[in-house]
């Protein structure tokens, strides 16, 4: 199976799909070739916390703030809890286990769950806010209040990953028949139309008719011309 990597921008505050594109791998060399084929320079990027993804955003836009999806960070730090309820559980866990949905609400939230967390004495739970803190401060101190953030100013993926469920939903059930990586980004150019409302089936219709009119009913290319170089990775 490939790797599908996405991009999502902002148009007059609402959220568009840029790019769809499969590779073979999450390589950092992967995510430079997505990133150079997107048109201008962001001065802000949400994301996770890949590190591929990560290692190709700061050689490609150094000069971009980046923001470490707020949703992903708490989930980790949920997925961090629960897995050390399971292997030393105790009545400081447990409330920290509780009051993580919140601990990334705002900066005094975050402070009081600190000062809990330090508490426990958990080895691994300090070793994440050790890593993690820095970025989430950081991130508060940047962010301003609610009241006054713009729209196109989001703080997780959420935008991208609702944007992208009809592709997801269209490609999963097919996913062990799409191995040729050509093939499949034409799909997606058609999926991506498709979710930013850009998709006309007539005007779609209307181009098909007059290009095989113009080549006597024939398409122009040969047979089997959408296909991955030879070289290229390909599931073929």
């Amino acid at each position: 199976m490939f790797d599908v990597f996405c991009a999502v921008g902002y148009r007059a505050g609402v959220p568009r799909l840029w790019r769809a594109e499969a590779f073979s791998s999450a390589h950092p060399a992967n995510w430079s070739a997505f990133l150079a084929m997107l048109p201008g320079e962001p001065k802000r990027i949400v994301c996770d916390s890949h590190t591929g993804m990560l290692q190709a955003l700061e050689e490609c836009w150094p000069r971009a703030e980046l923001h470490q999806c707020e949703w992903h960070l708490q989930h980790a730090l949920e997925r961090l809890l629960r897995k050390e309820l399971r292997r030393t559980p105790s009545e400081e866990l447990q409330e920290l286990a509780a009051r993580a949905e919140g601990a990334l609400v705002g900066p005094s939230f975050w402070r009081q769950f600190v000062v809990a967390a330090r508490t426990a004495e958990n080895e691994s739970l300090d070793r994440w806010i050790a890593v993690n803190g820095p970025v989430i401060e950081s991130q508060f101190a940047r962010r301003g209040p609610a009241s006054r953030r713009p729209s196109d100013m989001p703080l997780t993926t959420a935008a991208l990953e609702q944007i992208t469920r009809p592709i997801v939903a269209a490609l999963h059930p097919r996913r062990y028949a799409l191995k040729n990586r050509e093939r499949l980004n034409r799909l997606l150019m058609l999926l991506q139309l498709n979710v930013n409302g850009q998709d006309d089936v007539q005007a779609y219709a209307k181009a098909i008719r007059l290009q095989l009119e113009a080549n006597a009913g024939r398409p122009a290319g040969p047979r089997r011309a959408i296909a991955d170089p030879a070289g290229l990775p390909s599931l073929r």
